[in-house]
């Protein structure tokens, strides 16, 4: 039987707070107890030196016992539950409780018997008879015999104490149990709403649904982390379902315009409408690779985001082959009249020089190309600990803010308008980041509207 996680809760606190209230109790009501009798224990010895002093203090110097306060004594100590009896040394009694009264005696035992084995039926009690020496100076001149109830013995005033304690302890131990089951209820529904929001959220989510959002918030710092946590999916998931529609759309365009180029010339070529001449012939050509390079990027990504992307790693000088990707690009700097400034020392890297070249080429080129005539474009080079850092700094139009979060996200393009003077796919940077992290690096970028943007590369120099 599956239980709701707001039940599990009320009852897992309310086992604790029951466990915990039975387990309190029971210690108290022990130690208390032991600590009682103990109490009892002493009291009465107490008492019964406070009687030997009583009865040794009338014995008079000529040698004789005042035996009407001794009786005064025997019959006060009565209504105590005590039962004394005076022998001097010969075998002489001087006053006896039982000979005295012995019906009250008999009644006096029956009643405190009956009192302790009903409140302590399993004590091993008993009267107790006990004899104490009557000393005068170094001299023994008798034996005062006390009886009690032994091992220890309640008054009524004592047994109410006691049973005043234990339902004390008892109506306690219900109030923590009801207590602790209210806390319970309120925490599990405290702790349950949240993640009840969430599981629905989820839910949605995987129906498709990526606008639903949590607006439960949490005291709890776990909790609202996953409310967070799930609310960062939605809304990725959401941007990812745009970017999806989007691909769909970019990729429908990509193809369609070149295809129908092509449908177009080679229907009016058949048709003999137009004569096969180079330049048509070439126009076709353009379309075809076109075509080719959407399929090769295509290729390219595919490759990269492959789990099993295979590194060719190797020592190289890293300024050395951004020196190579510099003059690879020098005809498009030169038809823009661009700035380049690159001067670093040489830094060795252990990393896939071709990845890592692509990654360059990527980057700059991107710079180049958003870059205005007569601008400028910065690389650097430099250590920080185990990570070099490479940085691409341009002049050029910048990137709004809204568009930054999906740079590296395929087929993005921040000009929508997806002309021919922007051109590319849209695949480049996600390439690169692909690329980066296959070599446990990070890519970022920085970017002020018309300031121009810059582009950092983070990599272990070492593999």
């Amino acid at each position: 039987m599956k239980l709701r996680f707001k039940t599990v809760l009320a009852l897992f606190f309310t086992l604790i707070g029951l466990i915990s209230v039975l387990l309190v109790s029971l210690v108290v009501n022990f130690f208390l107890d032991t600590a009682f009798q103990e109490y009892s224990k002493r009291k009465q010895e107490i008492r019964n030196q406070e009687i030997i002093n009583l009865i040794s203090s009338q014995y008079t110097s000529d040698g004789n016992w005042n035996k009407a306060v001794i009786q005064d004594i025997g019959v006060s100590v009565l209504e105590e539950g005590m039962l004394l009896k005076l022998t001097e040394m010969d075998g002489t009694v001087i006053w006896d409780a039982v000979a005295y009264n012995s019906g009250i005696c008999t009644a006096m035992i029956e009643k405190m018997t009956d009192r302790m084995t009903k409140h302590y039926p399993a004590i091993e009690g008993g009267f107790t008879l006990k004899g104490y020496p009557i000393n005068i100076g170094d001299t023994q001149i008798g034996i005062l015999t006390i009886g009690y109830y032994g091992p220890f013995y309640y008054s009524e005033t004592e047994l109410f104490f006691v049973e005043t304690l234990n339902q004390l302890l008892i109506w306690v131990a219900l109030g923590t149990f009801v207590i602790s089951i209210f806390c319970g209820v309120f925490i599990s529904r405290l702790i349950s709403k949240p993640l009840s929001s969430v599981t629905l959220s989820a839910k949605r989510l995987a129906l498709g649904d990526y606008s639903i959002r949590s607006p439960v918030s949490s005291k709890t710092v776990e909790v609202q982390d996953l409310i967070h946590s799930v609310n960062n999916l939605a809304e990725t998931l959401s941007a990812q379902d745009t970017l999806r529609k989007q691909l769909t759309a970019d990729v429908a365009h990509e193809l369609r315009t070149p295809l129908c180029t092509l449908q177009g010339y080679i229907e009016a070529l058949s048709d003999g409408v137009w004569e096969p001449t180079k330049e048509r012939f070439v126009s076709c050509h353009e379309e075809i690779t076109r075509l080719t390079k959407l399929v090769e990027d295509l290729t390219s990504l595919a490759r990269f985001e492959s789990e099993h992307l295979v590194l060719n790693t190797s020592h190289f000088n890293l300024n050395e082959l951004i020196r190579q990707v510099l003059h690879l690009c020098e005809s498009k700097i030169n038809e823009k009249h661009l700035t380049i400034i690159f001067d670093s020392q040489p830094q060795i890297i252990w990393a896939d020089k071709d990845k890592i070249k692509q990654v360059i080429v990527n980057i700059f080129s991107n710079a180049i190309k958003f870059t205005p005539d007569y601008g400028s474009v910065t690389l650097s080079v430099s250590r920080e600990k185990n990570m070099i850092i490479v940085v691409v700094a341009d002049t050029g139009q910048g990137i709004p803010a809204e568009d930054l979060p999906f740079i590296f996200e395929r087929f993005y393009r921040v000009d929508k308008s997806r002309t021919r003077s922007t051109g590319g796919t849209g695949i480049g940077l996600s390439i690169v980041k692909q690329i980066v992290n296959a070599h446990h690096g990070t890519v970022s970028v920085e970017s002020t509207l018309g300031s121009g943007s810059r582009f950092s590369v983070r990599l272990p120099s070492s593999g």
